[in-house]
């Protein structure tokens, strides 16, 4: 178990300024993740295009994800001063709101890294994180493992169609 006890109305700001980087598809903004990070008195909030830290009091360290729209309102409700967040395999409990989570990670920090992605990242910015030495399993903790296989279907896709235009110029499929 994970615990971290942070002013309600800080917490609430941060989760502001992350919001301004969702995209201004509701669709879209549904489907982002947030990623919480804590370590020894610090808690650290991602999503796509935004990173932002709070000091808080912590017990324990590890990393968790949620929908972000989901926690946003959860915080959003909470009346009283301060908050605690308590972090378990399965499940987060905010205040008296007991939430599951898909994603909790305790036990070695082979995906402790934050994904770093721009604001409004493209397929080719999903199909980057490979090369830039992201792990699989850092793409399935944060989400993104099926979008790099939808991304990277289409690419293939549209190399077979641009090697069916130019084969009549004697381009070869690799070279593409």
């Amino acid at each position: 178990m994970v615990t971290f006890f942070t002013n309600t109305k800080l917490l609430f700001q941060t989760l502001r300024h992350l919001r301004a980087a969702l995209p201004n598809n509701k669709s879209k903004a549904f489907n982002v993740t947030l990623e919480i990070t804590i370590i020894d008195n610090y808690v650290t909030f991602a999503v796509p295009g935004a990173t932002f830290s709070t000091e808080s009091k912590t017990m324990g360290t590890c990393k968790t994800t949620i929908s972000f729209l989901h926690f946003y309102q959860i915080i959003k409700d909470v009346k009283s001063k301060d908050i605690e967040i308590e972090i378990n395999e399965q499940d987060m409990k905010i205040g008296n709101v007991s939430v599951s989570v898909n994603t909790t990670f305790f036990d070695d920090d082979k995906i402790l890294r934050t994904i770093d992605l721009p604001m409004n990242y493209t397929e080719a910015d999903i199909l980057k994180l490979m090369n830039e030495g992201y792990t699989w399993d850092e793409l399935e903790f944060n989400k993104l493992a099926n979008q790099f296989i939808k991304a990277n279907e289409k690419m293939n896709d549209n190399l077979y169609k641009a090697y069916i235009n130019l084969k009549v110029y004697g381009v070869t499929y690799e070279e593409l």
